[in-house]
This record gives structure tokens, sequence and C-alpha cells, in this order.
């Protein structure tokens, strides 16, 4: 349980951290370019090419979890039926922990 619980916020950790190094001024911000539509004017909000793609890679902390949640967990985890019947529930709390730590984060 321990060993969950740890890998949870290594894993909400590494997203944050993607999320984080892939926003505007950062050096992996070029990700991000693929995706961005070219605005019409200045005052418009960005808007993506391919939202369903470019949300759970890089540009959603709470979507991430459904991506990104996946190798850590699996990689980590013995296949057994338990364990994949505790998957959802993983995925569910990441994207939690996540979302609340992104709030917290844009709030500093």
């Amino acid at each position: 349980m321990l060993q969950l619980v740890l890998l949870l916020f290594f894993n909400a950790l590494f997203i944050i951290g993607l999320y984080a190094i892939t926003q505007e001024g950062m050096i992996f911000h070029f990700l991000r370019k693929p995706f961005i539509k070219p605005a019409a004017s200045e005052l418009e909000e960005e808007e993506y090419h391919l939202p369903f793609l470019f949300k759970p890679f890089i540009g959603c902390p709470t979507c991430m979890a459904s991506v990104h949640s996946t190798y850590f967990y699996w990689f980590f985890q013995e296949w057994s039926i338990q364990n994949l019947y505790v998957y959802p529930f993983y995925v569910i709390a990441l994207a939690g922990l996540n979302a609340l730590l992104h709030k917290y984060l844009e709030a500093l």
C-alpha cells in the first residue's frame, strides 16, 4: 500500500513537472507548437489542433493522468487481476492529486 501511495506522488510530480516545462518560456515549449492554432488577433485565447491528444499528453495535468499513469503503474506493479482492478482507482486518485497540485501551484 505504501508503495502505491509513493508511486502516486511520484507520478503526480512527474506530470506536474512535465506540464511546467512545456509552458511558454520553458525549454520544452516547442512540444506545444504543433498543437497551437494561429490566432486571428492578439486578444483571442489560444486554440489547439487535436485537443483530444494535446490535453492528455501535455496540456492538462488532470487529463494527463490518463496517459502518464499507464507506464508508471504497470512498470512498478506486477501484472495481476487485483492490480487490474486497482488501476482505475489509481488513475482517478492521480487525476485528483494533479488537480489539487496544479491549483496550488497556480495560486503561488
